[in-house]
């Protein structure tokens, strides 16, 4: 969605998360990217500026267990995948929502 596209759909169930158009390695994705209402959702998104356009508003960000899964190889020889790490937000404050942002992979002093 673009700011002021009115043909854009907004997501019906909240939260939601607001994901950038470019960027890797989650940039774009904080506790701040986490909309709770259409409000929030229309108040960020417009504040995302030039070079993080959102790309759209997923559905519920869910409680619980967070995977990753890594692979390794190539065309020729296949994929392998790499020991599945598992995200443990044990530890995070309830005031924060469960997200693998970028504030955890190069924040060092990130409560995440």
């Amino acid at each position: 969605m673009r700011p002021g596209d009115q043909g854009a759909t907004l997501p019906g169930v909240f939260p939601a998360l607001l994901k950038p158009n470019t960027g890797d390695s989650s940039q774009g994705i904080t506790k701040d990217a986490v909309v709770h209402n259409e409000r929030e959702l229309l108040a960020i998104s417009s504040g995302c500026g030039r070079n993080s356009a959102p790309r759209r508003a997923g559905a519920g960000v869910p409680d619980g267990l967070g995977i990753s899964v890594s692979f390794i190889g190539n065309s020729r020889s296949g994929l392998e995948s790499i020991a599945d790490p598992e995200v443990d937000y044990s530890r995070l404050s309830d005031n924060l929502p469960q997200i693998l942002g970028y504030e955890s992979k190069w924040q060092p002093d990130s409560p995440y």
